[in-house]
């Protein structure tokens, strides 16, 4: 718990320093830890893939993976996707085949990287019964061998990187690393000394440690920048700590610091809470870091301290030097004294720096003479431009005199930001009014005014090449000839970033014409006179900022190099490469400030900013030779949901499409880089074709979302804004609303004309099917009228011979009039069935009833008549009626011709769930015996109900009997 606390003490104090050998002034170096969102302290191994991620091992927390702006934690949680086998990740390795080698407590998982899929779980066991092994350490042989140092078992070896083909090498106890020195030799260390691998084992070798289950010596490996064994140190139980490095003449260790290895020492404090420790082996930082080295594709060394984050350290491209004694200081004008020395403006006074000693020596420190810009020297005397005091003048012998220039009364010049010495010894200055001031006696000539506001303020003064001045103010451009008139090309004044309203800080001229502007919040604007075309760069075109300051070029011109508010910055001509510098770089600060330059005889550049002076010797400058870093795209969300359509992505891509659907069309795009020392500092340009028409700057984002793209093919470019980067492309389709295909379109217009031809089919059909039952039965019915009178004409003819011959006619005569009853009923079935209506309440249920009291109430049988109607029932087909009518007039037949009837109850019923009912209830006295009961007229009512679907249920008892069909639906609209 002691050693806990001591832990977090430490970190209150951080951050430690780093040390390479003796040339840590030759590194820039950047911390990652919680406050720049690493999730974890713990750091144990660092690789990157071939797609360009980082992967970070973190002891309790799993697998990281890092693209430069954000971290993605892989563990054993259910969250976790995918999950790993144990979360107390060791190492890591890439093998040849991409693949990651994951070493932990149960030990290997593989994974590959860009499908996020665990290829091989490994249990380190000897033998069946045998506990797993828990990975220290990974490394990689010329062959391809995969060797592995498993602490509580000893060496395997995976041969040619096949994770099925293991081989236990040797057991050795406690093992806690293996790696290989510089030339080959291969070395493990345990707990107990080290071993050197040699004739096919590992054997002891110096150190051999005795062992001491308690305070046993500690050995802490020294790699180099490439991850190599170059030394170790030793820790000893009284705490004394003892370096020793690699020596290849004797392939063995010898005392002395290694001259390339990396370490590191604990800050001060943390060392003096180690002292409290009761056990001596806490009294050494050493002791709780174990440092491992990893150099990526752009060269930085990543350096995990196991409890301490992560360092990035980079090679400086340019040696720049600072002034201590201007720590600090806001500088603001230079001039080179005739010795070489600089006198400085500051806002503290005046300063006098001497290069050759890196010292500077206050020279005047009176607080109400403000010198922004030295101007010349003339002789023994110094002319300054002063906020407070206009022009002012100084004695260079000593004791230093700091006097105010006599006759400067004017408001104009008061405040004074520029000036520029002239061949005849005068000095150019003022605002909108420019002035020629005679270095000798300080007398002010008019020489020109401006066209623009009496406010405005001149920033600049340059000399051009055909002789003229160019003129920099907070209105924009102008340039004056030999003469002092305004001679400005208008095009130039037309340009946006250098009119009116812009401010121009600095100008500088090349020798082919070629124009450079630094301008107050529009970068830095470069102007080619010959076909007036200008490119801008800005915080969205690779600067730090949009605030530019001064400009100068290298004797070759192949450097551009322009100082801002935000950084020192180089542009490389050729390939428009941009390089930022600031403290990391081993600058002053990262704010320069307006005016603040001076390019030496020397060739020896002068930068001042707020916080002290900046100077190197530009030939000094070498960018780092090293692979193009690459833009890409690490994740992707769709509809606010990670996706795992970006693991079918290629890494670093080409061309990759992938198909969304039409409710996927809101997608949010996250973006990576392979650039990770300084990822902060790349800006990224994006444009979706075929949306975006022109490049779209994406300044300091680091992710685009796209909201409810229309359907349709699209491709996503990506690149840097700061140099010429390759172009990352994937390219996907979002697939158009179903009603909305062509194909859907078509086939619904095709199933829209096949439902309206089946309609219009189906309503012929019925058509021409109702005609035919129609014609049916008026043929039924025309047949049996057709019978009637015809039998009722011979009838007549009997009764007119009967009549002829004296006899009585009395019985043909009734029969005739019943004859022409039925014939009477059979014409009015005719017309009726003719008349083409459908209804049951209007129609059939009428008749019906018409029937009842025709047949029944003329017999003087009393009839009972109900109906019951639910609305929206289905109509019944015609046919269905004709038969029922058939039927029911079969039953009211069957009444009258055998019994004495009293009383009939009907009841007509038609439901929406139970179909067409009909009842009929028939109550007498007496059965009529002379009557020949044989059952056929209810035997055909049976059939034709069974024919229409139906069926019947017939109750008799002693004086009454009952029949009752029912046809459910759906009405079977048939004849039969």
């Amino acid at each position: 718990m002691r050693s806990l606390g001591f832990f977090c003490l430490f970190w209150i104090l951080f951050p430690a320093s780093v040390c390479i050998a003796q040339h840590l002034n030759d590194y820039g170096i950047i911390y990652l830890g919680p406050n720049q969102g690493l999730p974890t302290m713990h750091s144990e191994a660092v690789v990157q893939d071939m797609g360009g991620f980082m992967w970070m091992a973190a002891y309790g927390t799993g697998l990281i993976r890092y693209d430069g702006f954000r971290y993605r934690v892989f563990n054993q949680t259910q969250e976790s996707s995918p999950r790993l086998t144990d979360n107390h990740v060791k190492d890591i390795l890439t093998d040849q085949a991409g693949r990651l080698w994951i070493g932990h407590l149960s030990g290997i998982d593989i994974l590959h990287p860009k499908s996020l899929k665990i290829l091989f779980r490994i249990s380190l066991k000897q033998n069946p019964n045998d506990t797993p092994g828990f990975v220290h350490r990974f490394i990689k042989d010329e062959s391809g061998d995969i060797w592995a140092a498993v602490y509580n078992k000893g060496i395997v070896k995976f041969k040619n990187g096949d994770p099925q083909k293991m081989e236990w090498v040797q057991s050795i106890m406690e093992v806690i690393s293996i790696n290989r020195t510089p030339d080959g030799t291969m070395y493990c260390i345990s707990n107990f000394g080290f071993y050197r691998y040699q004739n096919n084992k590992f054997e002891s070798c110096f150190p051999q440690l005795p062992y001491m289950p308690v305070n046993m010596p500690v050995i802490k490996p020294i790699e180099d920048s490439t991850g190599k064994l170059v030394g170790y140190w030793l820790v000893r139980l009284t705490g004394e700590v003892t370096p020793f490095r690699y020596n290849s003449a004797i392939q063995g260790f010898e005392p002395g610091m290694p001259p390339s290895g990396i370490t590191v020492l604990s800050h001060p404090a943390f060392q003096k809470a180690m002292l409290m420790s009761e056990n001596n082996y806490y009294k050494h930082a050493l002791y709780r870091h174990g440092i491992r080295c990893y150099t990526d594709r752009q060269n930085v060394i990543w350096v995990a301290m196991q409890y301490g984050g992560y360092f990035k350290m980079k090679l400086k491209e340019v040696k720049f030097n600072t002034c201590p004694d201007l720590e600090g200081v806001s500088l603001r004008g230079m001039i080179e004294a005739r010795d070489g020395t600089i006198f400085l403006g500051t806002y503290n006074g005046l300063f006098h720096f001497n290069p050759s000693t890196n010292r500077a020596k206050l020279i005047s420190d009176r607080p109400q003479i403000v010198a922004f810009q030295p101007a010349c020297i003339m002789g023994d005397t110094l002319l300054s431009f002063s906020e407070t005091q206009a022009v002012v003048y100084q004695s260079l012998r000593r004791p230093w005199v700091y006097q105010k220039a006599s006759g400067l009364t004017q408001d104009n010049l008061n405040t004074i930001y520029a000036g520029l010495e002239l061949d005849s010894s005068f000095f150019l200055a003022g605002n909108r009014n420019l002035f020629l001031i005679n270095a000798k006696n300080l007398e002010i000539i008019p020489f020109q005014t401006l066209p623009c506001s009496p406010e405005t303020k001149t920033f600049a003064f340059k000399h051009a090449i055909n002789g003229g001045i160019w003129v920099g103010t907070s209105q924009g451009v102008f340039r004056l000839n030999r003469s002092g008139k305004i001679d400005t090309p208008e095009w130039l004044r037309q340009i946006p970033q250098l009119g009116t309203e812009s401010r121009i800080n600095d100008i500088f001229e090349e020798n082919n014409g070629t124009l450079w502007f630094a301008t107050h919040h529009n970068g830095l604007v470069k102007v080619l006179p010959q076909d007036q075309s200008i490119k801008v760069w800005g915080k969205n075109e690779g600067l730090p900022s949009n605030e530019t300051y001064k400009i100068t070029s290298t004797d070759s011109g192949n450097t551009i190099w322009v100082s801002t508010s935000a950084g020192l910055c180089a542009l490389e001509t050729q390939n428009e490469q941009w390089h930022i510098f600031s403290e990391i770089d081993g600058t002053a600060g990262s704010e320069f400030n307006t005016g603040s330059f001076l390019k030496a005889r020397n060739g020896t550049l002068y930068w001042g900013g707020v916080r002290g002076l900046t100077y190197f010797h530009p030939e000094t400058f070498k960018p780092a030779e090293t692979i193009a870093p690459e833009p890409y795209i690490s994740e992707i969300n769709i509809e606010d949901i990670y996706s795992s359509v970006i693991h079918k992505c290629n890494q670093p891509p080409k061309d990759t499409v992938f198909q969304l659907r039409s409710s996927q069309n809101t997608l949010e795009f996250f973006l990576g880089t392979t650039d990770y020392f300084r990822p902060e500092s790349n800006s990224f340009l994006i444009k979706l074709d075929p949306t975006d028409a022109e490049w779209i700057p994406l300044g300091d984002l680091r992710s685009i979302k796209y909201y409810r793209l229309p359907a349709g093919e699209y491709t996503l470019q990506i690149r840097y804004s700061n140099h010429n980067s390759s172009i990352y492309k994937i390219s996907f389709r979002i697939d158009e609303v179903l009603y909305q295909k062509g194909w859907f379109q078509i086939l619904a217009g095709l199933v829209v004309l096949a439902t309206l031809a089946g309609l219009w089919g189906l309503r012929q059909s019925r058509i021409r099917r109702e005609e035919q039952i129609r014609k049916a039965i008026a043929n039924d019915l025309h047949n049996t009228l057709g019978g009637k009178i015809s039998t009722l004409g011979h009838m007549i003819h009997v009764m007119e011979l009967r009549q002829k011959d004296g006899k009585n006619i009395q019985n043909e005569f009734q029969r005739v009039s019943e004859l022409i009853k039925k014939a009477q009923e059979t014409l009015s079935d005719v017309i009726w069935v003719l008349s083409r209506k459908s209804s049951v309440e209007t129609d059939l249920i009428n008749r019906m009833h018409d029937y009842a009291d025709r047949w029944l109430l003329s017999t003087h049988i009393q009839v009972k008549f109900e109906k019951e109607l639910e609305p929206g029932a289905s109509p019944i087909p015609l046919s269905i009626q004709h038969e029922c009518l058939l039927l029911y007039k079969e039953l009211l037949g069957n009444i009258l011709k055998h019994t004495y009837t009293e009383n009939v109850h009907i009841l007509v019923v038609n439901r929406l769930d139970s179909g067409l009912t009909i009842e009929v209830k028939n109550y007498f006295k007496n059965r009529k015996e002379d009557v020949p009961k044989g059952g056929v007229g209810l035997q055909m009512v049976k059939e034709h109900i069974l024919k229409l679907g139906g069926k019947v249920e017939i109750t008799s008892e002693l004086n009454s009997f009952t029949v009752k069909i029912n046809i459910p639906r759906p009405f079977k609209n048939r004849w039969k």
